[in-house]
């Protein structure tokens, strides 16, 4: 059973043990006792001798210069001397830089100290150096607290960089982080839970740091500078989680993640900001920058982009540095109010621990005000399902005619969804159990968005698997789930209005042919639902002139003009860089395209989507349908939350199906047009269309809802529909909501009370 979760304002973490008990206990030779441990003790005394020093934990005594420069010396003697020990040198190192640091800021010392010390503390800190490599984390908390009064005259008139009033973009984001991990050091060594600079200064590094993004030209560059900042933003929400300050929590969930997302989606706002802060002049340089012949494709199809300098002018007339400016957060009642008005009950946030510590669940509802919720399970240590997961999928994707790695992946699989189920098991019960309180329940299912954070993106959550004893199977069957990248992309849907899908769709099959199913797969769509659809691809069953080839060119110009609905039944692919995820299309004539190509001119990629200079911020969206493998997956930079699904949504669809790893082709097909016909004929919502298609093929009883033919009718009848890795692929980002978007809506479905258990 798991522990009930304790909704609690203030969250423990253990700053980790304060000695090393490797380092103490480390076995000597009896030839060695005599020298090694004559280091070691004469270190520990010279490490008390400098703790004396320290003003913050000294008795208020003015320390004279003589004693610092004993400690320098002594110091500087002892690591000359531990070059055969470098784990002792490091924590000595650690102790000198503390020295001259002091001893400079005392008015003594020799030119050169503070540069020494800053270095030897940056060293210690960094693993990819030969004193971080050695350091333990007693070695680091010592080095960020030494850091803290080098990184504190942050403003010009002290002599600092002046990064806390914008200048000096380049080292801010990087200079403010460095000051709230010592702030954090030194707030967890006084156990002092009220004190937040180090929230404020990493939200300062969290906003320089997306400023940056958004200066950079394109999606490629702002990855590059947002890995400068991986995980910042889940580490300072767990810091804000742990003084029970859930507003600053969300700020710095919202801060850190699908930076490039976010720059993408504001940049196709910032004319009409900029005209509405009477800046016109900038507007219109921004409006003629984006649609200038020199913004033309370059030779790698990336299209060109707006110079940094326009970028920079911009973020400063918009005040991205001010509250509600530019790169401002939604606040908690932001975020309820935009839960209520979509007609779900809860936002929830999945943060993932660091090593032992446990991560958090911070859920926002309406009714139930914010909460948040320590789940061990959210460990390093405790997520050895999701590891052995990701493990079997590396092997699965070397090789994907090995039936024994198919088996073994699948096994991994339903482990990660029994372990899914077990970390929401405490927050369904308690959201459960308050809203049967408030008589708000009734016979519906709970309506979720989640918004998991680092590698729990990989997750499919809404295939948790119940227990035994529960009368369903999986986590769809009582509750319907939608995904966000954040909380400020789902507020952003709100914004949107939908498109009917059969006013003007396009349907597009495998260009490359290499997907059986895929003509069959368009065509049933197009016979049942869609019947004036553009269609595009390789169609055998339609001539040349009825068919538009698919390039990633034709997409995103179906994009541009009003597109309804876009169903694409083709290969995807996760890439080695989130930025290269692609959709396989039809390549131009002529290009010479080799498969191994991840970003040739076949390719649609995250890249193509995000930069195109014509995007528009819309009032409406199509829905996107991607029935092809892996596009919503990302293999790395997981906190960017760049994949396919989510580049699709940035750049104006209203809703996104899209998938968590490679599918088969049959069983797609036949979910799609499920899908489609509650979509459809039913007129249900998107997100719950997808999860009736998915009860259906959880159903052992499963008939014919009416549409669906010739080769599909015959798939209907395979006893192997329930397996996970058959229907559970497929996820929803976009409006969570019951809303109708075909002529035979019938308002909230009673779909999800269906389905035994597969």
């Amino acid at each position: 059973m798991s522990p009930p979760v304790r909704w609690i304002g203030i969250v423990a973490f253990g700053p980790g043990a304060v000695e090393d008990p490797e380092r103490q206990d480390m076995p000597v030779s009896d030839e060695e006792s005599g020298g090694v441990r004559g280091l070691r003790a004469w270190a520990a005394d010279a490490a008390e001798r400098v703790k004396r020093l320290v003003p913050a934990m000294g008795d208020g005594a003015v320390v004279p210069l003589r004693a610092y420069d004993a400690s320098v010396a002594e110091l500087d003697q002892l690591e000359r001397l531990l070059d055969h020990d470098p784990g002792l040198r490091s924590a000595v190192s650690v102790w000198l830089a503390g020295a001259l640091t002091f001893r400079q800021i005392a008015g003594g010392g020799r030119p050169g100290d503070r540069e020494r010390g800053e270095k030897l503390l940056r060293d210690v800190r960094d693993p990819a150096t030969a004193l971080g490599a050695t350091a333990t984390e007693e070695d680091r908390r010592w080095a960020a607290l030494f850091l803290l009064p080098l990184l504190t005259p942050l403003q010009p008139q002290q002599g600092g960089f002046g990064v806390r009033e914008g200048r000096a973009p380049r080292v801010a984001a990087e200079s403010l982080w460095s000051l709230a991990e010592a702030y954090r050091e030194r707030g967890v060594r006084n156990e002092d839970v009220q004190d937040v600079a180090a929230l404020e200064a990493a939200k300062e590094a969290l906003t320089a740091l997306a400023a940056d993004v958004l200066l950079q030209d394109g999606a490629e560059h702002g990855l590059l500078a947002a890995r400068a900042g991986a995980s910042r933003g889940v580490r300072a929400a767990l810091w804000g989680a742990s003084q029970g300050r859930l507003h600053e929590a969300v700020a710095a969930l919202e801060l850190g993640r699908a930076l490039v997302l976010h720059a993408a989606s504001t940049s196709s706002g910032v004319p009409e900001l900029l005209d509405a802060g009477g800046h016109h002049a900038l507007a219109e340089a921004w409006r003629a920058a984006g649609t200038a012949e020199g913004l033309d494709a370059d030779d790698d199809g990336v299209p060109g982009e707006l110079p940094s300098t326009l970028r920079r002018q911009a973020l400063e007339a918009l005040g991205y540095r001010r509250e509600g400016g530019l790169l401002s957060t939604p606040t908690l009642s932001e975020l309820a109010d935009g839960i209520e008005e979509s007609g779900a009950d809860a936002l929830v946030y999945l943060v993932p621990g660091e090593g032992e510590n446990p991560g958090v669940v911070l859920a926002v509802s309406p009714r139930l005000g914010a909460a948040v919720g320590v789940r061990q399970l959210l460990s390093g240590a405790g997520s050895g399902p999701l590891e052995r997961y990701l493990d079997a999928t590396a092997v699965r994707d070397a090789d994907r005619n090995d039936p024994s790695a198919e088996e073994a992946w699948e096994e991994a699989l339903t482990a990660l969804c029994d372990w899914a189920f077990e970390v929401l098991r405490p927050l369904l019960a308690e959201v459960e159990e308050r809203l049967a309180a408030e008589g708000e329940r009734g016979d519906r299912p709970l309506r979720l968005v989640l918004v998991p954070c680092g590698r729990l993106g990989i997750v499919p959550w809404h295939a948790a698997r119940l227990p035994e004893e529960a009368p369903h199977t999986h986590l769809c069957q009582t509750t319907v789930i939608s995904y966000a990248a954040s909380g400020s992309q789902f507020l952003r849907t709100l914004r949107r209005a939908p498109r009917e899908p059969a006013a003007a769709p396009v349907l597009l099959a495998d260009p490359n042919l290499d997907l059986t199913h895929a003509e069959v797969e368009v065509m049933a769509l197009r016979d049942a639902f869609y019947r004036r659809a553009r269609m595009c691809g390789g169609i055998f069953e339609l001539a040349d002139d009825e068919l538009t080839p698919g390039t990633p060119d034709d997409v995103l110009a179906f994009l541009a003009d009003g597109t309804s609905l876009l169903h694409v039944a083709s290969h995807g692919s996760a890439g080695t860089r989130p930025t290269v995820s692609a959709l396989h299309l039809a390549a131009p004539e002529d290009t010479g395209e080799t498969p191994a190509d991840e970003a040739g001119p076949g390719r649609l990629t995250v890249t193509r989507l995000l930069d195109r200079p014509d995007q528009q911020a819309a009032r409406e969206g199509p829905l996107v349908v991607l029935s092809a493998c892996q596009t919503d997956l990302s293999t790395r930079d997981h906190d960017e939350a760049l994949t396919l699904t989510t580049a699709f949504f940035a750049g104006g669809a209203r809703d996104v199906v899209g998938s968590r790893w490679t599918t088969q082709d049959s069983a797609s097909a036949l979910l799609m047009a499920v899908f489609h016909h509650h979509l459809t004929v039913e007129g249900l919502s998107p997100v719950d269309a997808l999860r009736a298609a998915q009860l259906w093929m959880l159903d052992p009883h499963r008939t014919n809802p009416g549409s669906l033919g010739g080769e599909l009718l015959r798939q209907l009848a395979r006893p192997d529909l329930g397996r996970i890795a058959l229907w559970a692929a497929f996820i929803h980002q976009g409006h969570p909501g019951p809303g109708a978007t075909g002529p035979g809506s019938r308002g909230e479905t009673e779909a999800g009370t269906e389905g035994g258990n597969a």
